[in-house]
């Protein structure tokens, strides 16, 4: 952003925006894709333009510096409470997206398919060569009815029945299954691999965008745009 001196200059730099904001803006709107498409880039979009808005109000020596700060303050103000709420409802969108995704991709069989892949995981379960993470590890490397079964609430069956850790069992059963489908080319299973990094860049970026955007009204650019009063102008 270039340095202004002269109080007409102020407006065209008032336009301008730091190489932080438009990094930022670049990393929302590459992670957004997908998982918040609808929500990120529009909050991104309303932080911005009240940054130059208030920049621009800044910048309009005519009017008080008084006023001038207190027109900016209200116009971030109303930016700072849109992405206050979009940050209270990002952890519900990621929660609904990994939901839909594991509906798509874990389905346990039914009917005499899951009479079958029961009989033939009750085999490798009497294995006594077998951890019970192994029959597990076994299974959903099967593919198929299988590791679909595996997968099902007749995990927390035999983790019970065994005196096992159910949760530790399923979170390395699907991590195998996902990655074994992932490999294989499964749209769905990439989605949920790539999604937990996504959501964390994307909550980033949109903190930076907001600090920075909600932020104008104290940087330099303020100083200098508020040293000018109506005497000056």
């Amino acid at each position: 952003m270039s340095i202004t001196f002269r109080p007409e200059d102020l407006l065209k730099e008032a336009n301008e925006l730091s190489p932080v904001i438009t990094a930022a803006r670049r990393v929302v709107d590459e992670q957004s894709k997908g998982v918040d498409s609808d929500g990120a880039p529009g909050i991104a979009s309303k932080l911005i333009n009240a940054a130059i808005e208030a920049q621009r109000t800044l910048a309009d020596v005519r009017k008080y510096p008084a006023g001038r700060r207190a027109e900016a303050d209200e116009i971030l103000l109303t930016a700072e409470r849109a992405y206050s709420d979009w940050k209270g409802s990002i952890d519900v969108v990621e929660t609904v997206y990994l939901a839909d995704l594991r509906v798509a991709i874990f389905k346990a069989p039914t009917g005499t398919e899951a009479l079958i892949a029961r009989s033939d995981a009750e085999q490798v379960l009497r294995r006594n060569d077998l951890s019970l993470n192994d029959v597990f590890r076994t299974l959903v490397a099967a593919g198929g009815a299988l590791s679909q079964l595996a997968l099902s609430p007749w995990l927390e069956l035999v983790a019970t029945g065994r005196n096992a850790d159910a949760k530790a069992l399923r979170i390395a059963a699907e991590a195998a299954f996902i990655q074994r489908e992932a490999n294989n080319g499964n749209e769905t299973a990439r989605k949920l691999q790539a999604a937990p990094t996504a959501y964390a860049k994307l909550r980033a970026a949109m903190a930076k965008l907001a600090a920075e955007c909600t932020g104008v009204n104290r940087s330099a650019f303020a100083e200098r745009a508020l040293s000018w009063g109506s005497a000056n102008a």
